[in-house]
């Protein structure tokens, strides 16, 4: 369940940032910590400068292993941004990771296949709903909210239910919507190609199952 300013929703809401409240103190120390590493790491090997300004400050909130966990987000001088939620980050860093209008990660399942959490930032302003689809073609829409400027992002995140963390069932692809309900984003999550060809047709059309390592191996040597 996403909590978004009063309200309550799970297609995209509309998050006005200067109203977020604050994030504690500790975390706002973590990102000052990650403008003086980052002032290091350019000094020393010309790695792109990351430079928070501002509070950061809290747009959403999701259930993820029975706790109500916030997605922190500052803004950048660079005119990014970071985010952070529990043990997941990442930054957008303009000119660097531009290119990538749609996307996240998470935390894998035991057995490396599959997502137990995912979390993920969407640029491309198109889309109004992430879909969450799974092997067996079940979907889930997923929590996400659109933040204003100096932000003008979009995040979702979501805990995968234990049922979904099995082969032929686990999670195979995001899709970002638009008002149409045309995917104008799509996302193929890592499945191994045994457990990419457990997906059901409509699935592996979306997501092709890569080449087994063998029959890579025999196409390379054959004649």
């Amino acid at each position: 369940m996403l909590l978004a300013g009063p309200t309550l929703a799970i297609e995209r809401g509309l998050v006005d940032f200067s109203s977020g409240e604050p994030a504690p103190e500790p975390i706002q120390l973590d990102f000052e910590s990650l403008r003086a590493h980052s002032r290091e790491a350019h000094e020393i090997t010309g790695a792109p400068k990351i430079t928070p300004v501002g509070q950061a400050r809290e747009v959403m909130r999701v259930s993820i292993d029975g706790e109500s966990r916030p997605i922190w987000v500052v803004p950048t001088a660079e005119g990014g941004f970071c985010m952070r939620m529990h043990f997941m980050g990442t930054c957008r860093i303009p000119g660097h990771s531009d290119g990538v209008p749609f996307g996240g990660g998470g935390l894998n399942n035991p057995g490396g296949e599959g997502w137990s959490v995912l979390a993920g930032l969407v640029l491309d302003p198109r889309v109004e709903e992430v879909v969450l689809v799974y092997q067996d073609g079940e979907r889930a829409v997923l929590p996400y909210v659109w933040v204003s400027p100096p932000i003008d992002a979009g995040f979702y995140a979501y805990e995968v239910p234990d049922e979904h963390r099995e082969r032929g069932r686990l999670t195979a692809v995001v899709l970002g919507l638009d008002e149409e309900g045309a995917p104008a984003q799509t996302q193929c999550l890592p499945l191994s190609p045994e457990a990419s060809e457990q997906s059901v047709p409509d699935v592996r059309e979306l997501c092709p199952p890569r080449p087994r390592r063998d029959e890579g191996v025999r196409r390379s040597t054959t004649p």
